[in-house]
């Protein structure tokens, strides 16, 4: 069997970047925990950016 491009492995869902079925399986609510933390740092560093302008 040839070996897979490691991107192979990530398939677009909904607009994200999602691991295939294949890897460890994470359960949703520690994805939507985590996706909630970057979020919060995204916005975190928005508000940052701004006070420096």
């Amino acid at each position: 069997m040839p070996e897979m491009n490691r991107w192979d492995r990530f398939c677009w869902h909904e607009g994200e970047i999602v691991l295939s079925h294949e890897d460890i399986s994470i359960p949703q609510e520690d994805i939507a925990r985590a996706n909630l933390a970057i979020d919060e740092l995204i916005q975190e560093l928005e508000e940052r950016k701004k006070c420096r302008k």
